[in-house]
């Protein structure tokens, strides 16, 4: 009798660490996404509007590198950031030349290699937070936080706009302008908005196709699975009605995932099969739930409207158009002389031009030496990561597109998830040998 009371106790214990452990896992998980989430979604605080997430992330990330060289007494920095260092510096430069020369002193992005070491040493923080947790970081684990975090700003973004508590709350905590966006009428998250947004949810539905496409481990483990494909779905809704430029990566997403299942050679693999069983009952859940709320619910079929507005205008009239690109169409601003075609105007931020279309402000601002410039530092990141990853060889090409095809809409640039992948090495993918049949 006193063996079994012994046994049993042994056994309860047993089962509360293991309850302990995961609890303990869980939280330190949820700590790692929020970090992760305040890099990908940079946001600052009521209490000091001075600074922001990225900024506080940056500075603790060079705390923990400094710690790191100074216990292991040495540290070796990736040949290829100097490469990408040289060229961000090269454009600060051109666009420092612009300003004096234009007397303008506009530093928008005169200052550019500043922004380019905080992004770098802000990921360097999120990296090592992933690598605390899991002892690892590879490209498939890092697009899992990135989906999950856009994923949930989307769900906060429409919890904010619907109830007023939830408002109230996020604006008195972190610094929101709340009558900028009541007055467009628009989406927004905490920190995750407009244009800047939309570029983000564009990125991480990329990387989630092609994990999806090409990870053999994420393929034969259907919770990663059922979370990439929940996600994909959330961020291409939603995030279309927080900012429609998120429909660039949810096309070029569902493209690729397209041609993964090898329809254009009339075959379809096992994998392609084993994932579909899990996307099509989530699609036509998701689709019956949209149609009957689309149907039933003015608040939804408003906000879908917003973020299809293309798609609908198509169906209904037979033209793809939207407010925004008809509102671009007139915002085409070129350099008026061969000096601002040269080296620009030095002008940026004062939106003297009245253009939002990425092209034209930053060839305004610094003619076509600096645009070139910036443009290569593109071209150089996705060059690095095409030959380090070979097996994400197309999705790098993919990205660096997309870093043209947003200058269309914005000046934004992709340099965040670029930093993200120079802080850390996915040893599994760089002993990748890449097959030559497509």
């Amino acid at each position: 009798m006193a063996l079994l009371s012994f046994d049993y106790a042994i056994s309860l214990q047993l089962i509360v660490q293991v309850k302990v452990d995961f609890m303990l896992k869980v939280l330190q998980t949820l700590l790692v996404g929020i970090i992760v989430d305040f890099y990908w979604f940079p946001v600052a605080p009521t209490f000091a509007l001075f600074v922001n997430s990225k900024m506080i992330m940056a500075v603790v990330g060079v705390l923990i590198l400094s710690l790191q060289v100074l216990r292991k007494r040495n540290y070796s920095t990736p040949k290829s950031l100097f490469g990408a260092t040289f060229f961000a510096l090269a454009y600060s430069a051109c666009n420092l030349v612009a300003v004096e020369l234009n007397d303008t002193f506009d530093f928008s992005y005169a200052s550019y290699i500043t922004t380019f070491f905080v992004w770098l040493f802000a990921a360097y923080t999120a990296i090592e937070a992933i690598r605390w947790r899991h002892q690892k970081v590879t490209i498939s684990l890092l697009t899992l936080y990135l989906s999950v975090v856009c994923s949930l700003q989307c769900i906060i973004a429409i919890i904010i706009d619907k109830f007023e508590a939830a408002k109230t709350v996020v604006n008195s905590i972190f610094y929101i302008s709340e009558e900028f966006f009541e007055e467009i009428d628009r989406l927004y998250g905490i920190g995750a908005a407009l244009d800047p947004a939309g570029t983000r949810f564009a990125i991480v539905l990329i990387m989630i196709a092609f994990v999806l496409s090409l990870d053999e481990k994420v393929k034969k483990e259907a919770r990663s699975t059922l979370v990439l494909l929940i996600s994909f779905i959330i961020i291409s809704v939603i995030g279309n009605m927080i900012s429609r430029t998120t429909s660039s990566g949810m096309i070029l997403g569902l493209l690729v995932m397209l041609l993964n299942t090898g329809l254009y050679r009339m075959t379809i693999s096992a994998d392609s099969l084993r994932m579909f069983k899990i996307f099509a009952p989530i699609m036509i859940l998701g689709i019956t739930a949209t149609v009957i709320l689309y149907n039933t619910d003015s608040y939804t079929r408003s906000l879908l409207r917003y973020g299809f507005e293309g798609f609908f205008n198509w169906v209904e009239t037979g033209v793809w158009t939207t407010g925004s690109t008809q509102t671009l169409a007139t915002m085409w601003r070129w350099p008026e002389t061969t000096k601002g075609w040269i080296i620009g105007t030095g002008r940026y931020g004062l939106f003297d031009f009245g253009t939002d279309i990425g092209y034209c402000r930053l060839i305004l601002y610094s003619g076509l030496v600096g645009f070139s410039v910036f443009a290569l530092l593109f071209v150089y990141n996705a060059y690095v990561f095409i030959t380090k990853y070979r097996r994400y060889r197309y999705m790098f090409l993919v990205l660096l597109g997309m870093s043209f095809i947003i200058w269309y809409k914005a000046s934004t640039d992709l340099f965040m998830i670029y930093a993200l992948l120079y802080c850390f090495d996915d040893e599994e993918e760089m002993g990748y040998a890449p097959k030559f049949s497509l």
